[in-house]
């Protein structure tokens, strides 16, 4: 029992705190601030499909190691035909 006591007291102070910080406009404005600059750096970071772009930069390169070894087998097997 003073288990659940000790822990609602905790949140109720936890909340309190959180209320007085937020009440102000100072505060305010320091919060929203972050907040958009963490959803502009996550814009930043993804694509339209929401992958981060180094995953994108990794595939276009297997894409082009794989259109090269393509290349490279097709010109082979023309040259062993001609």
């Amino acid at each position: 029992m003073r288990k659940q006591s000790a822990q609602g007291l905790t949140l109720v102070l936890s909340l309190s705190l959180v209320h007085n910080f937020v009440s102000s406009p100072l505060h305010r404005i320091l919060i929203l601030s972050t907040l958009s600059l963490v959803v502009w750096v996550i814009s930043v970071k993804t694509d339209k499909e929401g992958r981060p772009l180094r995953e994108e930069e990794e595939s276009k390169r297997k894409e082009e190691e794989i259109t090269k070894e393509v290349r490279r087998r097709v010109s082979s097997k023309n040259l062993s035909l001609a």
